[in-house]
């Protein structure tokens, strides 16, 4: 990413055309609502994830605004500020412009395509979700927050089971445990399963009156 800050013009290839695909219906599912660039933009948000700091951030921000720039001159679709054409590194708003592509909430296309909706209105008596690190990305589209939020339009209880918390306890019927700081970082990642399986029995199982009875019953 350090060499987009050195990127000149994007072009097409001899021969072709924007949109590249003009006979093809382009629908990508989007995790994430983030813009291509900003405060809120696929560098500021997932770079310190994935390691950048400081000036590497400053370095990689410049580049993607030189991307979208050019993108801009060559489609004549700004995707600085486009919700989510920051997913996947900023696939997506390319994909947007140069492709024609559906920017669509990956929640949304599988909630509709497995009826999650009515499954949990109708029958659910407990939501469950997970999530790596439930934390303040979470809600800007991630699956967790969709069905805690769906939980509670429809007064059902739920829980998200995650490897680290930094967004504290849930909101009204939701119960949060996390497998850290009950086990180091290294454990939960070599033995995710026996590590989910205990903070389940010991967290989330006495927290949520559905789920004992079950685990009383079984």
């Amino acid at each position: 990413g350090r060499h987009l800050a050195a990127l000149r013009e994007v072009r097409c290839s001899a021969g072709s055309s924007l949109p590249l695909l003009p006979s093809v219906e382009v629908v990508l599912a989007c995790d994430v609502d983030n813009p291509f660039v900003g405060p809120q933009g696929a560098v500021r948000v997932f770079g310190p994830q994935k390691g950048a700091r400081g000036e590497a951030l400053e370095q990689l921000e410049r580049g993607m605004l030189r991307l979208a720039d050019s993108i801009h001159r060559l489609s004549g679709h700004s995707i600085h500020h486009l919700p989510g054409a920051g997913a996947a590194g900023g696939i997506s708003g390319s994909m947007f412009a140069c492709c024609g592509a559906e920017l669509k909430r990956g929640v949304e296309i599988i909630s509709d395509a497995y009826g999650v909706e009515e499954r949990v209105r109708e029958w659910a008596d407990v939501v469950i979700t997970g999530e790596g690190k439930y934390d303040h990305q979470t809600e800007r589209g991630k699956v967790a927050s969709e069905l805690t939020s769906l939980a509670a339009r429809y007064d059902k209880a739920a829980a998200v089971v995650c490897g680290v918390n930094t967004r504290g306890e849930g909101e009204g019927r939701v119960v949060v445990c996390a497998t850290t700081p009950r086990f180091p970082v290294q454990r939960s990642m070599r033995e995710p399963a026996a590590c989910v399986r205990e903070v389940v029995l010991d967290t989330l199982v006495p927290a949520i009156p559905a789920l004992a009875a079950a685990a009383a019953a079984y």
